[in-house]
């Protein structure tokens, strides 16, 4: 009997792969900043409103814990244009994977692009 009771060794250590997770993006400052100047009566509830999520999604990306969609990075640059930019959000994987199949298929076929 004492044959097959075995050592508890803890629980099994996965692979780092399937636990990794992207570097932690740093806060949007200048855009949290402009929003200050821009609206300094609005809390952040009022102004998530604004843009039509909820104030966790919206500090959530002000924190830099989520990435905005390009819907919602465009109503947040309508909101504080003209003084607001697209780079102010950091990278943006899928926005940019876009641009760079557009400027592909513009040189490929131009004449596409212009009746598009």
């Amino acid at each position: 009997m004492d044959d097959q009771v075995q050592e508890h060794q803890g629980p099994r250590k996965r692979p780092e792969a399937l636990h990794s997770r992207p570097p932690r993006r740093p806060p949007l400052e200048a855009l949290i900043e402009l929003r200050l100047v821009k609206y300094p009566e609005l809390k952040q509830k009022e102004f998530a409103a604004l843009l039509g999520v909820s104030r966790l999604h919206h500090t959530a990306i002000e924190s830099g814990r989520r990435v905005p969609s390009l819907d919602l990075a465009l109503r947040w640059l309508a909101l504080l244009a003209p003084e607001a930019k697209l780079d102010m959000f950091g990278p943006m994987p899928r926005l940019e994977a876009r641009l760079r199949d557009l400027r592909t298929l513009q040189k490929l076929s131009p004449e596409f692009c212009a009746v598009a």
